[in-house]
């Protein structure tokens, strides 16, 4: 049976402008490629990516088309996917995935009738499952944990399904399947062709209210072991020539005892690699002693989420951190030598423009990078529920729930407001003369070639020339131009 495993086209994210296989279905393909003929499309980097999905879909005529939103901002190019692939072929089952979908199942199906199964959560088994099923004439899709769909006007829930103790049970992400000459980073790191994402655990034992990933991996920490992470770099090195990596966990080094093995996998291979990960402030202060390890090994970058220095907001979010230790770690990445991305929080119920200031002031000293993400209500998380509660929320388009639109008021500032200072914030840091001076005269060439890409992002904000990602059409401009009829967008 031929199954298609689909990234819809989207806007990708342009603080980082970055090109990557989505993780999902890189892991699927992997699993189920031995039972099933699979084909990928990413159609995030093709030329012409509505038209391109039509084409897949024609040519290969596959009898289920599995679609995922990797992001809540992505829900609207999943359902508008699946809206056509059903147009070039009715009988195709579509089946989606994602964080999103999995914490708002039935809303999702409600709302997009062309959508006709929902994988919630950990997909390898329950996909697996499912596609048997569809082999055998769907007579059981009902026993199947973890499956979602709608029977006789009502929507049928499966049971909750447990989640892979081990990873390293699982086959190696399936990059055959992928373009992997044509992903890359240009924000960051020096191999801009040669860079890529991998995901090395799932989840973290972290119970943060506006967290997606808390909720879907409930609250625990899974990784791959150091050996089968390194295995994954080497074929992605010696098969696809990337060697510039950034991991892309919650939290790379949650567990000490995997970051050494990390360290002593990494000190028998001596390969030209350089990485950088994401971390929480308590995790670099307790593994201080191993970064010069890492840096020595290709280290040469942390981002780290400080959030804010606000007890009350901390308190909020249920971060378990202060503001001393945000200090303490970030002194400590610098002592090491390291470039520091700092992440902040900005839109918590109590916010206003002067704190917004105090937390700019409180991660400045210490940054070369700075996002400024605003607190977004995502759908499904204790976060969410309680902005609703509170009669925060003013947006309920989920395309602008990607934390660079505000979508929610505090009690003295709203979205309008948010929405003018938020952007001059970054301007601010990144129109700095340092920033200019560092991106050509800098003796670290990492931070040389990453402030030459914020530069340019900072004058375009200046000019009010924005980037524009030239393969990506709105759906309904791509409608309208094949039928000559006007679309509605579709929203919730």
């Amino acid at each position: 049976m031929r199954v298609l495993l689909v990234d819809p086209p989207h806007e990708i994210f342009k603080f980082f402008r970055g090109r990557m296989p989505a993780p999902s279905l890189t892991a699927l393909a992997a699993y189920i490629e031995k039972d099933f003929d699979v084909r990928v499309i990413d159609c995030t980097v093709q030329e012409r990516p509505w038209a391109a999905l039509e084409d897949a879909v024609r040519e290969f005529k596959p009898a289920v088309v599995a679609i995922t939103a990797i992001s809540t901002s992505y829900i609207y190019d999943a359902m508008n996917a699946a809206y056509l692939v059903k147009l070039v072929d009715p009988s195709v089952i579509t089946v989606g995935g994602g964080v999103h979908m999995s914490l708002m199942p039935e809303e999702t199906l409600r709302k997009c009738p062309s959508l006709d199964y929902i994988v919630m959560g950990e997909g390898e088994l329950t996909l697996m499952e499912f596609l048997k099923a569809v082999e055998e004439g769907g007579k059981n899709f009902g026993d199947i944990r973890g499956l979602v769909f709608q029977s006789g006007g009502a929507v049928h829930i499966g049971e909750r399904r447990e989640l892979i103790p081990d990873l390293d049970t699982l086959p190696l992400p399936a990059y055959h399947h992928f373009p992997m000459n044509k992903y890359l980073m240009p924000s960051l790191g020096m191999a801009t062709h040669n860079s890529i994402v991998l995901t090395t655990a799932r989840g973290c034992e972290g119970v943060c209210t506006y967290c997606t990933e808390a909720k879907l991996w409930r609250s625990t920490w899974r990784p791959k072991s150091a050996p089968r992470v390194v295995e994954e770099m080497e074929l992605l090195y010696k098969n696809h020539n990337k060697y510039s990596f950034m991991f892309g966990d919650d939290s790379f080094n949650w567990k000490r005892e995997r970051v050494e093995d990390f360290i002593r996998e990494l000190e028998k291979k001596k390969h030209p690699w350089h990485f950088w990960f994401q971390s929480r402030a308590e995790h670099i202060v307790r593994d201080a002693d191993l970064l010069p390890r890492l840096k020595k090994l290709g280290l040469y970058m942390i981002s780290m989420g400080v959030e804010t220095p606000s007890e009350n907001a901390l308190k909020n979010y249920h971060k378990k951190q202060t503001a001393e230790i945000s200090i303490q770690a970030m002194k400590t990445i610098k002592k090491n030598g390291l470039l520091l991305i700092t992440n902040i929080m900005f839109g918590d119920i109590d916010d206003t423009e002067e704190t917004l200031q105090q937390t700019i002031d409180f991660a400045k000293p210490y940054s070369d990078h700075f996002a400024i993400c605003l607190t977004t209500p995502l759908p499904g998380t204790e976060y969410w529920k309680r902005a609703k509660e509170q009669g925060r929320i003013k947006v309920w388009d989920y395309s602008k729930y990607d934390m660079l639109n505000p979508v929610m008021d505090t009690r003295t500032l709203s979205v309008e407001k948010i929405a003018e200072i938020h952007p001059k914030s970054i301007q601010k840091f990144y129109s700095r003369f340092r920033v200019f001076w560092d991106a050509y005269f800098s003796p670290n060439p990492y931070l040389r070639k990453n402030n030459r890409f914020f530069v340019k992002v900072a004058w375009e904000t200046i000019t009010h020339k924005p980037w524009v990602q030239k393969n990506y059409v709105p759906f309904e401009k791509y409608m309208e131009e094949k039928t000559g009829r006007v679309f509605e967008r579709v929203h919730f």
